[in-house]
């Protein structure tokens, strides 16, 4: 199993500092973290995603807020099986 990880929307004014845009994708597969996703977000989407693959359950998946009060970027979290 893995997790797809979408930005889907962009509630804040400013752009992200770390270049993410929307429409972007990273997966968490084998136990390691996504190739060019910030800290700051994966510290967000960790505990939910941790929770998609451990349970397996679909109905975990929803979505997260970036922490940068300034661009909060919305992440989609869908479980991969």
């Amino acid at each position: 199993m893995k997790v797809k990880i979408k930005i889907v929307k962009k509630h804040g004014k400013k752009n992200c500092s770390r270049g993410h845009k929307i429409g972007d994708e990273f997966f968490i597969e084998n136990g390691k973290t996504p190739k060019g996703l910030c800290c700051s977000a994966f510290n967000s989407i960790w505990p939910f995603a941790r929770t998609l693959l451990v349970t397996g359950n679909k109905k975990f998946e929803g979505t997260v807020i970036c922490p940068d009060g300034e661009v909060m970027l919305e992440y989609k979290l869908e479980l991969i099986k």
